[in-house]
């Protein structure tokens, strides 16, 4: 829209496109603010796989390290 078209509003009319304006901005924000939850909850899954699975290394470290050992001593 050019500024003459814009001059040629009524009050009303401006309202109008200020009111889809704010409607957009909160449909947009609405959507990040789902964004980010889900980012969070994807965050904590990650958190949590990662820790699964420095314990499951753990784990078949010392499997190993037993293994090892017992072949050692035979």
């Amino acid at each position: 829209m050019t500024d003459k078209e814009l001059r040629r509003l009524t009050r009303t009319d401006l309202l109008d496109l200020l009111i889809i304006e704010r409607q957009e901005i909160d449909r947009l924000l609405s959507e990040q603010n789902k964004m980010n939850e889900d980012l969070d909850a994807l965050n904590t899954r990650l958190e949590n796989i990662s820790r699964e699975l420095a314990d499951t290394q753990k784990l078949l470290k010392n499997r190993f390290l037993l293994a090892d050992h017992g072949a050692d001593r035979s």
